[in-house]
């Protein structure tokens, strides 16, 4: 049904296939407005990650607008204090630091972390990415101390939850973290996450 499938869907983001999922996503929202039982809730779902995957394809005016309905299904419905908002909040700082604007950034990942807190969702997988996406940010304004506390609540949780790979890469990111003793060090360690040569990174800096 319309449920497995945007669960297919998730899987294949999780797994990295933002484009496989985005098929599941745009499937799943067609067939449940076919049948008639798309409930508000499951399309701010379906569309959220349907933005999220947007997002890791590169196509930022498309997960804009995306996003955006999604924030309007939920000011139209007053449920802007649970979870599902903060995962909205999250891929809006996601979003927001795509398009360079960190103040937006930090404002949407402090306020979706706030939420979890509030209605005790904060020591969940979600709650873990967005911590350590919030550190991220943090680290972008150069809030190394900020960052690497996001990122020590992000393992704790990761070991909480018996998820020893995750756990063990936000270790290995605090440790580098620890390490960076310059800004240009700093710039290294932030792009690197993004699978880029520490050779390119040197011909980009120099250029």
């Amino acid at each position: 049904g319309v449920n497995l499938i945007g669960t297919i869907g998730r899987l294949h983001f999780e797994r990295g296939d933002a484009k496989r999922a985005l098929q599941n996503y745009e499937q799943a929202h067609e067939l449940a407005l076919r049948l008639g039982v798309m409930h508000f809730k499951d399309e701010a779902t379906l569309l959220k990650n349907r933005g999220e995957a947007l997002l890791e394809l590169g196509r930022l005016p498309e997960a804009h607008a995306c996003l955006e309905r999604v924030a309007g299904i939920y000011a139209a419905t007053g449920l802007r204090d649970g979870p599902a908002y903060a995962s909205l909040l999250r891929v809006r700082g996601l979003l927001s630091q795509n398009l360079g604007d960190m103040a937006a950034a930090l404002e949407a990942m402090d306020e979706a972390h706030r939420i979890r807190q509030k209605v005790g969702s904060s020591r969940t997988k979600s709650a873990a990415l967005n911590l350590v996406q919030l550190g991220d940010v943090k680290m972008d304004h150069g809030d190394i101390e900020g960052a690497s506390l996001a990122y020590k609540e992000a393992q704790a949780i990761y070991g909480d939850m018996r998820m020893p790979e995750r756990s063990m890469s936000v270790q290995d990111l605090m440790e580098r973290l620890e390490r960076s003793g310059s800004r240009l060090d700093l710039f290294f360690l932030h792009f690197s996450r993004t699978g880029l040569s520490r050779g390119l990174l040197r011909a980009c800096a120099c250029a």
